[in-house]
């Protein structure tokens, strides 16, 4: 990876004692060992400070312009911001599989979904990813092109409004409903279960059996 790679950190903070709370500091330590265990110094790029959304930005094209990528290797990601920014940067995304980062990326062969837990699998995806772009020039474009199209198709206000309005017409759907008749709203709701949530949660278990 070192011969391959020019390695970029961006982290608000470079020390422990510069952290807010102690998961914080550890994680800084754990990143200072990694770098002495594999001597890393002066093979990485480690921006210690909080960027603005402009700036931090403007890093991700610059990035792309170098036909970088970018690699989130948290454990777990709720929804993942930062993964939608990088992505309408062109810049192609890998990403822990455990969380919202699995959904926001389209990833039907698995190749930029990670598995935190498994750094070897982790460096050989990225590594074949490296290897097809030589192989093929065009193909780091291909990726490129197809992120940004991602999150302009799926991550737009458009549909975030419309999602909105939908959740307000549920939340309205009570005012016909009489106040007082409880079971009515427990029956609406197990519906909703039984109908969307549990099939949902189905499916995503099954697909997560199968890797």
């Amino acid at each position: 990876m070192q011969e391959r790679c020019n390695l970029i950190l961006l982290t608000s903070k470079l020390t422990a004692e510069q952290a807010t709370h102690p998961e914080e500091a550890a994680e800084i330590e754990r990143l200072h060992e990694i770098i002495e265990q594999y001597q890393l110094q002066n093979h990485i790029r480690w921006l210690g400070i909080r960027l603005s959304s402009l700036d931090l930005g403007e890093a991700y094209r610059v990035v792309a312009d170098c036909r970088g990528i970018f690699i989130h290797y948290a454990r777990f990601e709720a929804f993942g911001r930062t993964l939608l920014e990088a992505m309408i940067s062109g810049l192609p995304t890998f990403a822990t599989q455990f969380g919202g980062a699995a959904e926001i990326i389209d990833d039907s062969e698995n190749v930029f979904h990670l598995n935190p837990t498994d750094p070897e699998g982790t460096a050989k995806k990225v590594l074949h990813f490296l290897d097809e772009c030589d192989a093929n020039p065009q193909y780091w474009h291909e990726i490129s092109t197809k992120v940004i199209e991602r999150v302009r198709n799926k991550y737009n206000w458009t549909l975030h409004s419309k999602q909105l309005l939908l959740i307000s017409k549920i939340y309205r759907f009570w005012d016909y409903v009489t106040p007082e008749n409880r079971e009515a709203r427990l029956r609406y709701l197990e519906t909703l279960y039984y109908l969307v949530f549990k099939p949902r949660a189905e499916k995503i278990l099954e697909q997560h059996m199968q890797r």
